[in-house]
């Protein structure tokens, strides 16, 4: 039998509610040791809809014989955060990025000691899918690769994904930039979805009026 993983989480926003259900749906493989949060408020509902330890405090929370420690905070908030997990020992997944910009990666990696833990998560070429299609791209069979369109994900995670399929690593790239005009409509988002039926068929009706 396996013994499950025991981590421990620091912030209790939307994003932190993925760690709650994978601990709930896999408890053979995950044991959600407990949540660090900021307000009491959050920790009550913490505490209420998942049912998971709350506490005040990081030392509370290191208490609890953790194999490591999911940061799900604010930009702004990860580096000092991240010093002070690895300053202990203590290995960190980084649910967001570890540092707000360029300038705040580059201090982060001098101020962590050198034997730091900290694997950063949402990597998106790593995700099965997308492993699959740049192992295609990568393959030859597409013939050499040189454009890519990519709306599976926005910001860095986009550019992440075009820096791959596009093969270019770390090389300097120029950006341009074009307005095009297309028949789609906005999908779900974190409320649910944005538009009804009745305007997705004003949307098709307006494009398509003759289908």
């Amino acid at each position: 039998m396996i013994k499950p993983i025991t981590l421990g989480l620091v912030g209790g926003g939307w994003r932190a509610q993925f760690y709650f259900r994978i601990a709930r749906a896999l408890p053979d493989r995950f044991r959600l040791a407990g949540c660090v949060a900021r307000t009491e408020a959050t920790r009550a509902r913490i505490l209420t809809d998942w049912s998971v330890p709350v506490f005040q405090t990081l030392d509370e929370l290191l208490d609890q014989n953790l194999d490591f420690v999911v940061t799900s905070v604010p930009w702004v908030e990860s580096p000092p955060l991240l010093i002070e997990l690895t300053s202990r020992g203590v290995p960190v997944l980084a649910e967001t990025p570890p540092a707000p910009d360029l300038e705040g990666l580059i201090q982060l990696s001098k101020d962590l000691p050198g034997n730091a833990r900290v694997q950063v998560a949402e990597q998106y070429p790593f995700q099965p899918l997308h492993a699959a299609r740049l192992a295609l791209a990568r393959s030859g069979k597409l013939g050499e690769i040189n454009q890519a369109q990519i709306s599976v994900a926005h910001g860095y995670h986009g550019i992440a994904l075009i820096r791959k399929f596009l093969n270019l690593g770390y090389a300097n790239a120029a950006i341009q930039a074009f307005e095009f005009k297309s028949p789609l409509f906005a999908g779900p988002d974190r409320q649910g979805p944005l538009l009804v039926f009745a305007e997705a068929l004003r949307v098709h009706d307006e494009f398509f009026p003759d289908c």
